[in-house]
């Protein structure tokens, strides 16, 4: 098993990759709204996905207390967003992320309860 300064620094630098990926998809999802095929309502929560990740890896990656729960909304809007939007599926980043904020909230509440592994 891998330290837990481990675990968080991984965590939080493939969350910062999967950022700058994500961010090449940024335009893509404002041109689907611009061109009237995805509502805003439909595009928010991989809006919203993206800033709670960036919260969530730089809150981890600076010792802060992210905790479990601010990487499992974060995973919670990811996958509302691959369901609301056909052309955010078929790309690789959302579904990293997705992974991401998933190991995120699995090590924040395993460190929130006193795992000894992760504490």
């Amino acid at each position: 098993m891998l330290p837990p300064k481990t675990w968080r620094l991984a965590i939080g630098c493939a969350g910062l990759l999967t950022l700058a990926g994500l961010a090449l998809r940024i335009p893509l999802l404002l041109q689907v709204v611009n061109d009237g095929e995805a509502a805003i309502i439909e595009a928010l929560p991989a809006c919203i996905g993206i800033v709670l990740l960036a919260i969530a890896c730089l809150r981890f990656l600076l010792k802060r207390s992210a905790g479990g729960m601010l990487f499992a909304w974060t995973a919670m809007a990811f996958i509302l967003g691959l369901a609301l939007l056909p052309t955010f599926v078929l790309s690789f980043w959302p579904w990293i992320a997705t992974v991401i904020a998933c190991g995120g909230a699995a090590a924040g509440f395993a460190r929130a309860n006193g795992d000894a592994a992760n504490s």
